[in-house]
């Protein structure tokens, strides 16, 4: 969600601060929202308050916007003079079940970083935001956003989804290519609908369910495999 900033007074909001955090947040390993998304999300369901969402707009963002994860945050102090300061409380709320997992709270001023004849100190609150960020990611709940290379097991060496352009009645297929990083074990692969239904991936169609299964098909001598999909497209008015 767009940064809340109460140095500009109620319901300010600092884009600034919310694209550094948006890099922040991706170089963890996560997948980011567009803000354009979030914006439009905000515009249909009439957000007008930054810095809170009710339980109603928390499940709702997790179906529209297809998010497991929120992240609030407000910047309380934002000072050029007599002495830049900054200072920010960041919230993280899980979609699932509309509840805060973590909160912290960092605030730095020029004062604190005082350094031998006056060279490479802070001289505005914008020098001070790294550092700020930087001490609140530090306490970043474990065990979310890891990257990938550190926890995986399986690469993902290439996706092809087409066609491109569709209408309802159309097929859409979808095929991705793992590769094995370890012992050479298939993949159990699910497909992820409307951001809470999975559907396990086996061969052949899966009675009751409007999505056939995926294919397996290994490649000769080496670790890998091609995985597809399709199903078809309904076009909701």
């Amino acid at each position: 969600m767009p940064v809340e900033d109460l140095s500009q007074g109620p319901n300010g909001v600092n884009f600034a601060v919310t694209e550094y955090l948006e890099r922040a947040i991706a170089a963890r390993g996560l997948e980011v929202v567009s803000q354009n998304a979030v914006i439009s999300f905000m515009a249909r369901n009439r957000i007008r308050w930054l810095g809170f969402l009710d339980t109603y707009h928390i499940l709702q963002a997790r179906k529209e916007l297809g998010v497991d994860l929120i992240l609030l945050g407000t910047v309380t102090q934002r000072q050029e003079s007599p002495c830049a300061a900054f200072a920010m409380v960041l919230s993280l709320i899980r979609t699932s079940d509309a509840r805060t997992i973590w909160s912290d709270v960092r605030g730095l001023s020029c004062n604190e970083m005082r350094h031998l004849f006056g060279v490479f100190e802070p001289s505005y609150s914008k020098d001070l935001l790294p550092v700020v960020a930087k001490d609140l990611l530090a306490n970043w709940p474990e065990g979310i956003g890891l990257s990938a290379d550190q926890t995986g097991f399986f690469e993902i060496a290439e996706v092809e989804l087409r066609p491109r352009y569709v209408s309802t009645g159309k097929k859409v297929t979808c095929r991705i290519w793992f590769r094995s990083l370890l012992d050479g074990q298939r993949p159990e692969v699910s497909l992820k609908v409307q951001a809470q239904n999975y559907v396990s991936m086996r061969r052949g169609a899966i009675p009751g369910k409007p999505y056939p299964a995926m294919a397996f098909r290994q490649k000769a001598g080496e670790l890998s495999w091609d995985v597809s999909c399709s199903w078809d497209v309904s076009c909701g008015q």
